[in-house]
C-alpha cells in the first residue's frame, strides 16, 4: 500500500485536507462541525493511503514546540475502517516527520469518539492542550521534561496564573510545573 504525504504548502494539501475534515465531520456525529482555519501551512501535513478516501492531518507545534507533532484529524470512510489504513499511515508518517526532527506526541480527541484505537497505537496518556482533550505518547510532564524551548512559555504561564486564567492540564501549566520543579536548566 502506497502512503502519500503532502506538506501544507503543496497545492494538493487543501483538497485532501478538506476531504479528511469533511469525512471526520460526517463520521463524528457531532452537530457542531469542525471548521479548521489552516493558517500556518508550513506546519501542516496530510498523509493518506493512495486511492483511499480519508487520511490523517498533522500539525507541528511551531514555533513554540518545533519538534512535536499533533494529529488534528484522522478519518477514513466507514467501509475502509478496520483495514489497517490508520496504522499504515502512521507507520509511514513517523519516520517522515523524524527526518524533520519532529516526533508525533499527541492526538486531538473529540468527546464521545472511541479512543481505544489511539491507545493501541501508543497514545495512552490523557492530557489537554489549549483546553482540547488529548491522548499523549507520554504523560505531559515527562513529554516536555528537558525541553529548553519551553522557557518562553514559562513567562506566559506565570502571567496566566497571576491573572487566574491558567488552564488546568494545558501546555502552559505543564511548562510552569516543569520549570518550578527544576526539571530543566535555566
Amino acid at each position: 500500500m502506497k502512503i502519500k504525504i503532502v506538506a501544507g504548502t503543496s497545492s494538493e494539501f487543501s483538497t485532501k485536507a478538506q476531504e479528511v475534515v469533511d469525512l471526520y465531520n460526517e463520521l463524528s456525529g457531532d452537530p457542531v462541525k469542525a471548521k479548521p482555519n489552516f493558517i500556518a501551512l508550513e506546519n501542516l501535513f496530510v498523509a493518506y493511503p493512495d486511492g483511499v478516501k480519508g487520511g490523517v492531518i498533522v500539525n507541528v507545534f511551531a514555533p513554540e514546540f518545533p519538534n512535536y507533532g499533533q494529529i488534528m484529524f484522522a478519518a477514513f470512510e466507514e467501509s475502509e475502517q478496520g483495514k489497517g489504513y490508520l496504522s499504515a499511515t502512521l507507520k509511514k508518517l513517523k519516520p517522515y516527520l523524524a527526518k524533520k526532527s519532529v516526533q508525533l506526541v499527541s492526538v486531538d480527541l473529540t468527546e464521545g469518539l472511541p479512543s481505544k484505537i489511539w491507545k493501541h497505537l501508543g497514545f495512552k496518556h490523557k492530557g489537554s492542550i489549549n483546553a482540547h482533550p488529548q491522548l499523549l505518547t507520554k504523560p505531559m510532564d515527562q513529554l516536555f521534561q528537558g525541553a529548553e524551548q519551553l522557557h518562553p512559555m514559562v513567562a506566559m504561564a506565570k502571567l496566566a496564573r497571576q491573572n487566574g486564567v491558567l488552564p488546568k492540564g494545558s501546555m502552559l501549566e505543564a511548562a510552569l510545573a516543569i520549570h518550578e520543579t527544576k526539571r530543566f536548566g535555566k
